[in-house]
């Protein structure tokens, strides 16, 4: 089993919290990703990036150990479960329901050879800048449920952009977007019925509190401090 940090963020499980609780109604799409400019990372500023595509540095601390070559390898969705956990919960994926069906589409790549050149000292002479990136700059994943709903993924880590993951839920009852860091004043919410069809949307921060997750009602001041705003503690 693979566990999935996202899932157990403080929003995340009030919204799944409301679902269970019907209050999206069935639920028909959504969406999620991985949304983070992570140039940086992948090469650590140049200091102990791989060198020439193939060896990695180093520095134990450096996630381009891990990362970076992938981006070499492979084209496709490189980092799905953070947007796609929280959603295959609140979908009952492996709980009655499953995924069928995928497609996925990629954008040329771009911003990891821009980076390299205009950040990485030695620019345009630098050997990674020879690098042949395989992964798109934008990967879009389509998914197709046994049980009719669809999900959309996004990976997106090599242009500049803030960090997002992108969640959307929608049902015939209501639908949650969000944006940023898990903020609550951060989101969108509507709910048809209880908005009296005002086709305005609210902001998540009353929603989330009231419907606030019990596991997180819990242990939330234990959770204070911890890594990801206190989702890795749960």
């Amino acid at each position: 089993m693979m566990m999935e940090n996202v899932c157990y963020r403080r929003d995340v499980m009030a919204i799944m919290h409301m679902v269970k609780q019907g209050m999206f109604g069935e639920l028909i799409h959504a969406q999620g990703g991985y949304e983070h400019d992570l140039r940086g990372v992948l090469f650590n500023d140049g200091k102990t990036a791989y060198n020439s595509g193939v060896e990695f540095g180093k520095n134990a601390y450096s996630e381009a150990q891990w990362r970076t070559q992938h981006y070499v390898n492979r084209n496709g969705e490189l980092y799905p479960t953070h947007g796609l956990g929280p959603v295959a919960v609140m979908m009952d994926v492996n709980r009655g329901n499953r995924m069928t069906k995928l497609s996925s589409i990629s954008s040329k790549s771009r911003g990891l050879t821009k980076y390299i050149k205009e950040h990485v000292k030695g620019g345009e002479n630098h050997p990674n800048a020879k690098v042949k990136f395989k992964c798109g700059d934008i990967v879009n994943t389509q998914i197709q449920c046994a049980n009719g709903e669809t999900i959309l993924l996004t990976h997106d880590t090599s242009l500049q952009r803030p960090y997002n993951l992108g969640f959307r839920v929608q049902g015939t009852e209501g639908i949650w977007q969000d944006y940023g860091w898990g903020d609550a004043n951060q989101g969108f919410i509507y709910f048809e019925k209880q908005m009296k069809h005002s086709h305005r949307w609210d902001s998540t921060e009353k929603w989330i509190a009231d419907n606030d997750h019990p596991l997180w009602k819990k242990f939330g001041t234990t959770a204070e401090g911890a890594g990801h705003g206190g989702m890795d503690f749960l």
